[in-house]
C-alpha cells in the first residue's frame, strides 16, 4: 500500500537523512557510556576470576593442612617438592 493512498504524504529524501543523522547523533551520544560499562564488565570478570582461583588454592591449602595434620604427610610434601 502506498502513503499517498492514505492520504499522507511520502516523506522526502532530505527528511530521511534528517531522521538519520538525529539517530546517529542519540547512538554517538551513548558510545561513550557503552564503552565504559564494557571496560568496567572486563574487569569485573578478571576479579571474578581471580576470585575463583583464589578459592580454589584455598580450598586445596585446606586439605592438604588437613591432610598433614591426619598423617598424610607423603602427599602433602610430594606436591610441596614440585
Amino acid at each position: 500500500m502506498i502513503l499517498s493512498d492514505l492520504g499522507a504524504e511520502a516523506p522526502s529524501p532530505w527528511n530521511w537523512i534528517e531522521i538519520a543523522q538525529s539517530e546517529l547523533l542519540v547512538l554517538f551520544h551513548y558510545d561513550p557510556w557503552v564503552s565504559e560499562l564494557d571496560k568496567q564488565l572486563r574487569s569485573v570478570k578478571l576479579q571474578a576470576a581471580k576470585a575463583q582461583r583464589f578459592q580454589e588454592y584455598s580450598n586445596r591449602l585446606r586439605e592438604l593442612r588437613v591432610g598433614i595434620e591426619g598423617g598424610t604427610h607423603d602427599e602433602a610434601s610430594s606436591i610441596t617438592r614440585a
